[in-house]
């Protein structure tokens, strides 16, 4: 079984009910961009600057 990369992260942006695109637009990248970030893992600092965009659009 493959390991998932940025899981936590994944699954906050799942729970947050967040898009994609949305999350994308606010880090300053295109939606593709996002997506391969999540294909390898991210550092520590990057991944808590993605939470964080995610609970600002999400309003938590």
């Amino acid at each position: 079984m493959r390991e998932v990369k940025n899981l936590e992260v994944k699954m906050e942006l799942f729970r947050s009910g967040v898009p994609n695109w949305r999350l994308a637009d606010r880090l300053g990248i295109k939606p593709q961009s996002l997506e391969r970030k999540f294909r390898s893992e991210m550092s520590g600092k990057e991944k808590s600057r993605v939470v964080k965009a995610i609970h600002e659009l999400s309003g938590q």
